[in-house]
């Protein structure tokens, strides 16, 4: 399959996330953010190339009172600073096609995830490697 057919389905229009996707509040970003945002953008295009099915953010950049009021528990999420996002994965097909290709997409790409059982219905991941330097890391 050629480029442009991973890139747009049948009807034209683009599956890729869009950088409107990873800020959907319009946040006005700092200069570290946007450039997070841009590298973020770039890594999960390229897992969204490979998976080759829609993924849905359902969580981009942050403010911190988003985070207080999502999670009060991490309020040094990689979300604030415009580095990470979650995308539903209700049935956790997304999780399992990472974990099937041994993290090869996140490795290649430089992206983190948080453990699957720490998200049961969504995938988060980041491009700075946590603590543990573990791909599969718990938040």
């Amino acid at each position: 399959m050629d480029i442009l057919n991973k890139v747009f389905d049948f009807t034209g229009k683009s599956n890729l996330i869009t950088l409107d996707d990873l800020n959907p509040n319009k946040y006005i970003l700092d200069d570290e953010q946007t450039t997070n945002q841009y590298n973020l953008w770039i890594a999960v295009n390229q897992l969204r190339l490979a998976y080759n099915k829609p993924m849905i953010v359902t969580s981009g950049v942050r403010s911190k009172e988003d985070q207080q009021r999502i999670n009060p528990k991490a309020p040094l999420s990689k979300h604030i600073i415009g580095a990470a996002v979650d995308f539903s994965d209700p049935n956790g097909d997304l999780k399992k096609f990472v974990k099937e290709n041994n993290y090869k997409i996140l490795i290649d790409n430089g992206l983190w995830m948080e453990a699957a059982s720490s998200t049961p219905n969504w995938l988060h991941v980041q491009v700075f490697p946590p603590k543990s330097g573990k791909r599969e890391f718990l938040p």
